[in-house]
């Protein structure tokens, strides 16, 4: 008897798989089985009535003769032969009188074949007392409808034939379930003995231990094994996966940096090199490209400032003062200053702030510029007539931020990536509008320095939601 419940859960899985798959098998080989024996029955009624079609065309539809051909031909094919006008009456039967038979002309197999030239009908035939296959064909000579040539057989024969091969069947099933239950025992038993002997080993390598000699016969968990590896193999795969994740966003963080601090450079060294070589420049040309310079200084201190914020909160919170303070404080702050902005531009501008204390504990500088970062998004990308709406409210213990807007929107191909340094949905209008691509990387990053999370809902055309959650502290 196996002491390991690692065999009979190894065995379980393989039970799972072959009994339900040697089941489904039988049941679609009985399936396939029954359908090709009525399409066989099918065809070879069609061909019987097409065959009997001739002679009725050529036998007049009448008489004596084509009565007792009838039921010859129906004696030698063991099949039920009935020959009927275009009007429904039966003209010949090899096993019954026509005389005696009702009118046929609202039969499923007639109604088909007037209508598609050929018509199949499986019923309880009230003249034989059984299940019935019949076919019938229309016979016309030269377009006219002359009548129908019918054959038909019982369902008996095929039942019983169907039967014996699902009874063969069946019992191949089972010697199939059978032979492969007994050789995955065998398969599972064969796995687990040497598995056991290498967990044990592997809990000892994994815990600096000496290696141990390998017991075929010792119980284990497959579980214990898998364990082991995956904290020798996870560690390394998580290292290196943190290794290069880490070299590929310094790579992209250098040159997005290089990228964006050349372009004021370049603008304001070419500027001051104009002014230079030109002394005799008017004073309103001159004024206008001194603004130029100031603009340019303005976005390089901006984009200083930017990173050296989010160098501050990249660095785990470290750098962060934290103190308990009223989320609502920092909030209202920026709402007061850029309510001022959104109405000179021509925006509707509403705030819906809890009226009750939001305590969260973080640095209120930081939680200052979250705020500040979506409502100027918000009010720059909003057009003249659309509405920036602030939302500030407690749910399921945490203070969530809203700023919706009814801006362009963003398209779902960059919504993923919104949140990443220097990623800009409209690179051109971004830099127009002043934006240094690294407001939104700010508020993702104190808001995980904060315990929170930042998120995005947008539809284009619709507008925009950003959401920011922090966790709500006891006073």
């Amino acid at each position: 008897m196996f002491r390991t419940r690692l065999l009979w859960r190894l065995y379980a899985g393989y039970v799972a798989l072959i009994v339900p798959t040697t089941v489904a098998l039988g049941l679609l080989i009985g399936w396939r089985l029954d359908r090709d024996a009525r399409h066989d029955l099918e065809s070879s009624l069609r061909a019987k009535a097409v065959l009997l079609g001739d002679l009725a065309e050529h036998g007049g539809f009448r008489g004596p003769a084509l009565e007792a051909r009838i039921r010859e031909l129906g004696s030698e094919v063991a099949t039920r032969l009935t020959i009927v006008r275009a009007d429904g009456v039966v003209a010949a039967d090899s096993e019954e009188e026509p005389a005696r038979m009702d009118n046929h002309g609202t039969r499923p197999e007639i109604l088909a074949a007037r209508e598609a030239g050929a018509g199949v009908a499986t019923r309880w035939s009230h003249t034989l007392g059984v299940d019935m296959m019949y076919v019938a064909v229309a016979i016309g000579r030269k377009g006219r409808l002359l009548g129908y040539a019918r054959a038909a057989l019982p369902l008996t024969a095929v039942r019983d034939r169907l039967a014996h091969v699902r009874t063969l069947v069946i019992l191949g099933v089972l010697i199939a379930t059978a032979g492969g239950l007994m050789l995955g025992f065998l398969f599972a038993r064969s796995v687990t003995r040497p598995l056991t002997a290498l967990t044990e080993a592997a809990e000892s390598i994994a815990g600096g231990g000496p290696n141990r000699e390998i017991r075929t016969d010792a119980p284990a968990e497959i579980g214990q094994l898998a364990a082991a590896f995956k904290r020798m193999t996870g560690r390394l795969e998580e290292r290196m996966e943190a290794i290069r994740r880490l070299e590929t966003v310094r790579q992209d963080f250098v040159a997005n940096v290089s990228h964006e601090l050349k372009t004021p450079v370049t603008a304001i060294r070419g500027l001051a090199e104009t002014l230079i070589d030109d002394p005799a420049m008017d004073r309103e040309t001159h004024r206008g490209f001194l603004a130029k310079v100031r603009d340019q200084a303005e976005r390089l201190s901006r984009l200083v400032g930017d990173l050296l914020a989010l160098s501050r909160v990249e660095s785990g919170g470290a750098a962060l003062e934290r103190e308990a303070l009223d989320f609502r404080d920092p909030v209202q702050d920026s709402v007061r200053a850029l309510e001022s902005a959104a109405g000179a531009k021509g925006i509707g501008f509403e705030a819906a702030i809890s009226p009750e204390p939001l305590a969260v504990r973080g640095d209120r500088e930081a939680l200052r510029q979250v705020a500040d970062n979506l409502l100027d998004n918000a009010v720059k990308y909003t057009p003249a007539g659309g509405r920036v709406r602030v939302v500030l409210r407690r749910e399921a213990g945490e203070a969530v931020l809203e700023v919706i807007d009814t801006g362009p929107g963003i398209g779902p191909e960059h919504l993923g990536r919104i949140f990443e340094r220097f990623y800009r949905v409209d690179k051109a209008r971004s830099r127009e509008l002043g934006g240094t691509g690294l407001g939104l990387s700010i508020v993702r990053h104190v808001a995980l320095a904060h315990g929170g999370q930042a998120s995005v809902e947008s539809t284009v055309g619709q507008g925009s939601t950003f959401r920011v959650r922090l966790p709500i502290v006891q006073a």
